[in-house]
């Protein structure tokens, strides 16, 4: 413990048991199964628990954060995808202590292609965190997060946080193994409703409807470099604005300080690499 005390100094831990904080995933169907669930974790001591659905706000969803909320007012409980502030608000009324933003902007997700419902991510994180920051509750922004410039846009639109799926499944710690194609170091990614996620989830009668594809991410290492190596680009990110904190953008943004402006084709090819034969990082 002493020598992942000096090793970890920034790990998310209790301040009073200074024991590490522990999150887990519940799915809101079948609900009999994830109540029973839901209270096993609770009885381990299970910090915050994430409600996984097909909708943000279906009443399953409400329903179960309810209940969750008045079995365990101390339990931490996330709710959504959510993309539009009538969601938002729905499940704050719920009783959620954070909302995750995004649908069908995952990079193994086709639910807009599918289903023809989501929201491009820059506006859902937006307008959902406008809504959210009334009521003290942080939005997560969840899908579309292809690298920290992504990640220092979401928190500069009042994202709190965000979570980097594609990114953190290529690095050491993440499950599955690693294999080689075409001289390249690889490892599985499946979204939660491709097809091959479905046969393994046991889906009986009618048609199994993907909206998640199954693929590939190339090797990213192990996680003890890869997040510190993008935490300190979201710090010079920040350090450029000349903003020191996340609390700090956010007041920026609601004050008028922090400006966007939309760039052409031609102005995101001219910032990124370009006009040499071969480069290297």
């Amino acid at each position: 413990d002493l020598l992942n005390g000096r090793d970890f100094p920034h790990a998310s831990k209790n301040p009073e048991t200074k024991q590490l904080l522990v999150g887990a995933a519940v799915s809101v169907k079948p609900y009999e199964e994830s109540w029973k669930r839901l209270e096993a974790l609770a009885e381990a001591g299970v910090d915050v628990v994430v409600f996984e659905g097909h909708g943000g706000d279906h009443q399953d969803m409400l329903d179960i954060i309810k209940k969750a909320k008045s079995a365990y007012p101390n339990l931490q409980v996330i709710g959504g995808n959510a993309v539009t502030s009538s969601e938002v608000y729905r499940l704050i009324q719920a009783g959620v202590d954070a909302i995750r933003v995004g649908k069908g902007v995952g990079s193994v997700a086709t639910g807009q292609m599918v289903k023809a419902v989501g929201r491009a991510q820059m506006s859902a994180v937006y307008h959902t965190a406008r809504i959210a920051k009334d009521y003290g509750v942080p939005v997560i922004a969840d899908g579309g997060i292809k690298n920290s410039g992504c990640a220092i846009k979401a928190l500069c639109l009042g994202a709190s946080t965000v979570m980097m799926g594609s990114l953190l499944a290529g690095t050491e710690e993440s499950p599955g193994s690693y294999y080689f194609q075409d001289g390249m170091r690889l490892k599985k990614y499946r979204g939660n409703f491709s097809l091959e996620s479905l046969a393994q989830g046991n889906v009986t009668g009618g048609v199994m409807l993907a909206q998640g594809v199954s693929g590939a991410v190339v090797d990213k290492g192990t996680a003890r470099r890869f997040i510190p190596y993008q935490a300190q680009s979201i710090r010079h990110g920040l350090q450029d604005l000349g903003i020191k904190t996340i609390e700090e953008v956010h007041k920026s943004l609601y004050d008028g300080r922090l400006r966007f402006e939309v760039r052409s084709s031609a102005a995101q090819r001219e910032g990124g690499v370009h006009d040499l034969h071969s480069y290297a990082h």
